[in-house]
């Protein structure tokens, strides 16, 4: 078995006098050859690439214009929760990703909120579970949203009401069947 090398990006120079590093088969443009800026973006773009677990981080929208959905955080959360997790809490992560991704996948990550993450929670419970098994799903999509911005793929502004929501069945129990 052949041993595996850990390459270490450098920084190249394009015959056009820009820098550029390659990374995870991607040309990622740093600026002017020799500009000590240049060399400090060099350094980010690697820290992050080696704080990713050696895979090039997805920008936020803020940082090149592209607007991520709740599919691709969706996506970037399984390629971390695969290897972290065990079988049983993986399963639980995907129910939980069914019916976001089904309700709210091609939505912008960023406009989903309080009341996108209620509709989750009414779709559970249409379906019929359990109050407990609703609430540990739901709680799986807030951690979802929770390591989106930890990550910086979000803004923190996105899950900061998240908290607001009640557990499932909550405004049931203020409501009286022997009121007249």
């Amino acid at each position: 078995m052949p041993k595996l090398k850990k390459h270490f990006p450098k920084i190249c120079r394009h015959h056009k006098g820009q820098a550029f590093v390659k990374i995870d088969g991607r040309y990622v443009w740093l600026g002017r050859y020799g500009d000590p800026l240049t060399q400090e973006r060099c350094d980010r773009t690697i820290a992050e690439w080696l704080a990713n677990g050696r895979s090039i981080p997805l920008r936020n929208a803020t940082d090149d214009g592209a607007t991520l959905t709740v599919t691709s955080v969706i996506a970037e959360y399984w390629r971390y929760a695969k290897p972290t997790y065990g079988e049983d809490t993986r399963q639980k992560i995907k129910a939980a990703i069914r019916p976001l991704k089904s309700l709210y996948g091609s939505t912008p990550a960023t406009s989903f909120g309080p009341r996108a993450l209620m509709a989750v929670r009414q779709s559970l419970i249409e379906r019929g579970l359990a109050r407990t098994t609703i609430n540990d799903l739901i709680g799986a999509v807030k951690r979802i949203f929770k390591w989106a911005v930890a990550n910086e793929l979000i803004a923190p502004s996105t899950s900061q009401g998240f908290p607001l929501l009640t557990s499932a069945f909550t405004s049931l129990s203020s409501l009286s069947c022997c009121s007249s």
